[in-house]
């Protein structure tokens, strides 16, 4: 845009072409058609030579020459309207003395304000009280009232020798006056109003963009699914969590995640959202947990969170209250064991005992040791930490069970084991993974059963999936355990045992997710299983370019 333009208000011009609202432009465009089609009309009255019509009947060729040059300046305001140069302000006054000049001179040679052209200048002086301030419109009504009484001036002076239109020209200079204070306060208040809407528009704007801010970093996905079943809202956190780098926006959601489709369906008949985490995709190793939200006509906004994610902070609240719990007794229970401990290396030291009574010594040294292992493990449990960053599981496996044979003398047909072939690294605490089977082995052997008499085998075993992720597992032939108990065996404090404190299998399972791995209960038609799903270390050499 060329030149400087200026927006016009009841309240004054600004002299800004670039914040010149849109409407205001609009207004001067159609002012100027107007001014096309009267001038067009004039001109095609006149030369068609209407016989009912008095145009230039005073002065003919006068009127021919204005109604010709209106006819060419109201083009040429239509070339310059367009490119918007020179300022509005500029452009509007042009208008408006060009308006109140030509027409005065047509009103002129038709024979004066009897003529009835007069009342043409009505429009372009309530133009002027739209686009300008309120004193500007009034000088241009009255400067048309001055043309007016000057042209039947004129004319009772020269022309009709005293007669003149007195009457009517001071009626159509109140008209002028009374439609230029009515276009000020009509277009004062568009103006306000149009501030109002530009206000609340820009705020309206502003805050969508922040919403869609927001929306974006969200960590969770955010689907807005349509009644046709298409997404029309995604944010990009829900394309991460869908596997799907390409914009969701627009496609059918049965094509992106069909896991979700028969959750929403099942969400749309009963209102119930599955608690257990979801798979979107047949083939993704991504677990999702969705909440849904009913928006009315604009379909259904679902809320995914990775379940991974959540099963982490569910883990953290696990661990600051267990380790509020160890901080509480971990005094309690060091202090009787240091004591017996103490005792324990001054019976062992002492020389009056016999062989037998100091291999009882030695008993007590070393469950107290094995009993501060134990507290350690749960204080790094608390306190989010492991020790060993990897186990070989096959010579640990070996290891373990050799060890755990010979402290409880069992006889081979009672506990066995199956290390895998090849070796097999992974992520584990050793320390905290033998603790966690040899409490799985304890729970087989003291508190199996069988119907039939015979004892409880127990087997240990690991390999790997044909995916590559290695497990191990603690499988007994014992009875199977009562199915309506397996939701609770991991509560802590569960037992069944009178002599039991139900810690175990709570503590194994804390002891598997601080290593990043999960320990389940797998039902057995002839026993129990307790399947552990680790994590590996890939130790393939890396190729160097």
């Amino acid at each position: 845009m060329n030149g400087q333009s200026t927006q016009l208000t009841p309240d004054g011009p600004r002299d800004d072409a670039a914040t010149l609202p849109n409407e205001d432009w609009q207004s001067i465009r159609i002012l100027n058609s107007y001014r096309l089609f009267i001038a067009f009309a004039l001109l095609a009255a006149f030369l068609a030579d209407v016989p009912t019509v008095d145009f230039g009947l005073s002065a003919p060729l006068l009127f021919y020459t204005a109604s010709a040059i209106y006819l060419v300046t109201a083009a040429v305001f239509a070339w310059i309207i367009h490119r918007r140069a020179p300022g509005a302000r500029t452009q509007a006054y042009l208008h408006l003395y060009t308006d109140l000049i030509l027409l005065a001179t047509v009103t002129y040679a038709s024979g004066g304000v009897g003529s009835g052209l007069g009342t043409l200048l009505v429009v372009p002086v309530a133009g002027a009280g739209t686009l300008l301030v309120a004193r500007h419109a009034l000088l241009a009504a009255a400067l048309g009232t001055l043309l007016v009484l000057g042209i039947e001036s004129v004319r009772a002076i020269h022309i009709d020798n005293g007669v003149a239109a007195w009457p009517q020209a001071a009626l159509l200079g109140i008209t002028l006056f009374a439609a230029a204070l009515l276009a000020a306060a009509l277009g004062r208040r568009s103006a306000q109003s149009a501030e109002i809407a530009r206000r609340r528009t820009a705020d309206v704007q502003r805050l969508s963009a922040l919403n869609e801010r927001i929306i974006q970093h969200m960590e969770a996905g955010i689907l807005v699914i349509d009644r046709t079943g298409h997404i029309a809202l995604a944010n990009a956190s829900a394309g991460v969590l869908l596997d799907e780098p390409r914009s969701l926006a627009g496609r059918r959601l049965d094509a992106v995640a069909p896991g979700l489709v028969a959750a929403l369906d099942v969400w749309s008949r009963d209102g119930h959202t599955s608690p257990e985490p979801l798979t979107p995709t047949p083939d993704s190793s991504r677990r999702l947990q969705v909440q849904f939200t009913a928006l009315g006509e604009p379909g259904t906004l679902l809320s995914i969170e990775d379940a991974r994610f959540i099963e982490d902070q569910v883990q953290q609240l696990k661990l600051a209250s267990l380790g509020r719990l160890t901080a509480s007794i971990a005094h309690e229970i060091r202090n009787p064991l240091g004591a017996i401990s103490h005792s324990a290396q001054l019976l062992e030291e002492s020389e009056s005992i016999p062989d037998a009574d100091r291999r009882l010594t030695g008993i007590m040294l070393a469950h107290c040791r094995r009993v501060n292992d134990i507290v350690e493990s749960v204080l790094e449990l608390s306190r989010q930490r492991s020790g060993t960053t990897s186990v070989e599981l096959s010579s640990w496996l070996a290891e373990f069970a050799r060890q755990y044979a010979h402290d409880h003398a069992l006889p081979a047909e009672r506990f066995q084991y199956a290390a895998p072939a090849p070796p097999l690294r992974v992520h584990f605490d050793g320390g905290q993974l033998e603790q966690i089977v040899r409490n799985l082995c304890d729970n087989s052997l003291r508190h199996g059963r069988r119907t039939d008499g015979e004892s409880v085998m127990v087997t240990l075993s690991a390999g790997g999936d044909p995916d590559g992720v290695p497990w191990l597992e603690v499988r007994d032939t014992g009875d199977p355990i009562d199915r309506r108990q397996v939701d609770e065996i991991f509560e802590p404090f569960f037992t069944t045992s009178h002599s039991g404190t139900g810690l175990g299998l709570f503590l194994a399972r804390e002891l598997c997710e601080a290593n990043q791995a999960r320990l389940q209960f797998v039902p057995s038609e002839t026993g129990n299983c307790f399947h552990i799903i680790l994590q590996a270390i890939d130790e393939r050499p890396r190729q160097h370019g």
